[in-house]
């Protein structure tokens, strides 16, 4: 990693994480689709000496980090980035929120959470989301199996567990 890669503002970390992710996706396809290097070389019009570099993971070939920097350069003309700025060539303008800015549609599971937190008091809420950003690896894991579990509690017995529970957390 000792020599610059650029001297665009995409950082020598990111266009190493472009190159992998580029090298995983070329991978994956050619193993999904049961291709040789080669076969998959012939079909992008490479060598298949020039595509094994893509596929290499090491350092993010010459015309690869060029593409990403013009591309970088000409969305940043507009404030975009790479992606926001492909939509907009593609004239794809609903998948832009209306700064401009790249969006998608949320998960189920997203809508779900919003819903639910929607309805939840405040301060509790507020008291929720500190807690568990401030959590341990794994700590919120097991306080969202805690969450399912009690979830499944008749009402009488979910009192009596908060109940039991906040006496154990004064102790």
């Amino acid at each position: 990693m000792g020599r610059k890669l650029t001297s665009s503002n995409i950082s020598e970390k990111k266009l190493i994480g472009y190159q992998r992710q580029l090298s995983n996706f070329l991978k994956t396809y050619r193993a999904k689709n049961q291709l040789l290097a080669k076969d998959v070389a012939d079909r992008l019009g490479y060598t298949p000496s020039r595509y094994g570099q893509l596929e290499s993971e090491t350092t993010p070939q010459k015309r690869f980090v060029s593409s990403l920097e013009f591309l970088n350069s000409i969305g940043s003309l507009m404030g975009k980035t790479i992606p926001e700025f492909l939509i907009f060539l593609e004239g794809d303008q609903n998948r832009l929120n209306k700064h401009g800015n790249l969006s998608r549609e949320l998960f189920r599971w997203e809508k779900v959470v919003l819903e639910v937190f929607a309805s939840v008091n405040r301060d509790l809420l507020d008291d929720f989301v500190s807690t568990a950003s401030a959590s341990k690896q794994g700590k919120l894991e097991k306080l969202m199996m805690l969450s399912i579990v009690a979830s499944r509690l008749d009402n009488k017995v979910l009192d009596k567990f908060i109940s039991l529970v906040k006496e154990l957390g004064e102790r």
